[in-house]
């Protein structure tokens, strides 16, 4: 019976989890005193963060903004100070969540936003391309937008093979942040279980256009139907989103020191 009971629990917490997550950014959104319908993809990313807090906020914690930021900065504090690895992973949160405060945004500046991005990755490609024609680089997305937070002050996180800069140069232009890595160590970086899990593939002869395509599908994946029109998007509510935790580090490494 005690059996049955956890399972009932294991499939009944999810669900719970997600709808109070979607309630509280609800909340979080009246008390900025911004409209829902223009802000679906700001209200998403922020449930999504506060889904991966692993713990609700309390309900006298979104009762201000004064409030609501006073309790991120002692979760994170909290966290910072048992310096280990998870704590690390987890104090990234609140961290997040009161940035994202500081900068809301509409859907339509988010759309804005993604064409700049594609725009700025397709002209690195370009010039990438122009110092070694022929040469098969082959690009990978990290970061949030593989998880399926995009928003209008999003980077694209990737990574690339070049068989000419074998000391992992940042690579920084403007919305991009690239590492370039030889081909063994890129290999190695590809083949890591931890990486594989936090990145994917940008195949194709446009890998720029898979950005789109990544973002779209990560948003439809989280109960978004979205729809380009000529000044954004068009955002509406098309299904229950199924979250998963974005922490790639496994368990057993969670409560070593940093």
């Amino acid at each position: 019976m005690l059996k049955y009971l956890w399972l009932c629990l294991l499939l009944v917490y999810p669900a719970w989890a997600q709808e109070v997550c979607d309630r509280q950014a609800s909340q979080i959104l009246a008390m900025m005193h911004l409209a829902e319908p223009n802000h679906q993809v700001y209200k998403e990313n922020l449930a999504t963060m506060l889904f991966n807090l692993r713990e609700p906020l309390p309900e006298s914690s979104i009762q201000s903004l004064e409030s609501l930021r006073s309790w991120l900065r002692e979760r994170e504090q909290h966290y910072r100070e048992q310096r280990t690895v998870g704590s690390n992973e987890s104090g990234r949160w609140p961290n997040k969540i009161e940035s994202a405060l500081v900068h809301p945004y509409t859907d339509s500046q988010a759309a804005r936003h993604l064409d700049e991005v594609i725009s700025a990755f397709r002209q690195r490609c370009l010039k990438l391309n122009q110092t070694r024609p022929g040469y098969a680089r082959r690009y990978y997305a990290t970061g949030g937008l593989v998880f399926g937070r995009f928003g209008a002050f999003s980077e694209l996180d990737y990574f690339f093979n070049d068989p000419l800069s074998g000391t992992k140069p940042l690579v920084v232009t403007g919305l991009c942040r690239g590492v370039a890595y030889d081909e063994l160590t890129f290999q190695q970086r590809v083949e890591h279980p931890l990486v594989a899990g936090a990145s994917l593939e940008l195949s194709g002869p446009e890998p720029w256009e898979k950005v789109r395509e990544l973002v779209y599908g990560r948003f439809q994946e989280r109960g978004l139907k979205i729809e380009k029109i000529a000044l954004g998007w068009k955002v509406q509510r098309a299904g229950y989103p199924a979250r998963h935790y974005e922490d790639p580090t496994p368990e057993a490494e969670r409560l070593k020191p940093l």
